[in-house]
């Protein structure tokens, strides 16, 4: 397990780290499979994509899964995130992702720039309106501020759609266009800031999923003046 100082460097330098065994394999495959079943009954408008039947994306894991909390309760345990985000850091989103074996979907390179806000107080601004939950493009500094977490569910490798990413793109002066895959084992976690170019490759691998489970976090009290951050869990 790196120390606290560790990640900090690597955080400052990449722009990424990773933990890993945050979770036996045992837990990430009964989480895995928790979590599918619940996915399973749920329906666009609430916030689950699917492709050929499959689930492949979600939205409102906080509204769809009562376990959330036991799997952002062990991060945020293991994480050092009020060291590293802030003293009142919160979980403001939660997404899932996967790459099933005959997916053939990936991304660009691209940063995370967009937040998850109070729809009420996003009337006006050029709001994004995604499962009901309205998004809007936070600044740079808000963005630097945060750091996602994404807790692999399954192996991810460079043949079954694993992260790539460009380390140190996160700082506004680099340069850089040297690319790294995340390879990480089931039930370890890859710390990341938003700001960090990334992008996912089709999966190349017929027999093997790669779902992770995206959690966002900050410190700060508002994604920006006269906003709120949108409610991850059912009031």
């Amino acid at each position: 397990m790196p120390t606290l100082d560790d990640l900090r460097a690597r955080l400052e330098a990449d722009g990424y780290a990773v933990l890993e065994r945050v979770f036996t394999v045992d837990e990430a495959r009964d989480l895995a499979e928790d979590l599918c079943t619940a996915l399973d009954g749920e329906s666009a408008a609430r916030g689950v994509r699917r492709a050929g039947g499959h689930v492949y994306a979600a939205r409102n894991l906080g509204l769809l899964w009562p376990r959330l909390r036991e799997v952002s309760s062990r991060v945020e345990s293991r994480a050092f995130l009020r060291e590293i985000v802030g003293a009142s850091t919160r979980l403001v989103r939660a997404l899932y992702f996967d790459k099933p074996p005959h997916g053939r979907w990936s991304l660009p390179w691209h940063r995370d720039t967009n937040v998850a806000v109070s729809g009420a107080n996003a009337e006006g601004l050029r709001a994004s309106v995604r499962a009901g939950v309205a998004h809007v493009q936070a600044s740079e500094g808000v963005l630097a501020r945060m750091l996602s977490i994404r807790v692999h569910l399954d192996d991810a490798t460079r043949t079954n759609g694993a992260l790539w990413v460009r380390p140190g793109s996160h700082a506004v002066a680099t340069d850089s266009d040297a690319e790294r895959v995340i390879e990480a084992e089931a039930g370890s976690i890859l710390l990341m800031r938003p700001l960090l170019l990334h992008r996912s490759k089709e999966s190349m691998d017929p027999t093997r999923r790669r779902r992770v489970i995206h959690l966002e976090y900050t410190a700060d009290d508002r994604p920006a003046p006269n906003l709120s951050w949108a409610d991850v869990y059912p009031t």
